[in-house]
């Protein structure tokens, strides 16, 4: 699969990683720049164990993503949004 996408910027790519409590990598993907960042966590969410804590940016707060989640993880997501 090729990761590059080509858009008026020019040639963009996207880097997603899941990464466990101490920010070590387990898990990443690469997509074109101009794919929404729900598309890739649908890949990453499906090797997390049950016991997870998913944090994550609003983007990803979607009516796809969030029943995912709540599948996965094994109890109700409740996503806190703070404003920076």
């Amino acid at each position: 699969m090729q990761a590059i996408g080509v858009s008026r910027g020019g040639r963009t790519t996207k880097i997603y990683a899941l990464t466990d409590g101490l920010g070590r990598l387990v898990a990443f993907c690469l997509t074109p720049g101009y794919v929404a960042d729900c598309r890739a966590a649908e890949g990453l969410l499906q090797g997390l164990p049950h016991s997870a804590l998913v944090m994550a940016d609003r983007a990803y707060d979607t009516n796809v993503i969030r029943p995912q989640i709540d599948m996965i993880v094994n109890f109700s997501s409740s996503l806190m949004q703070v404003n920076i």
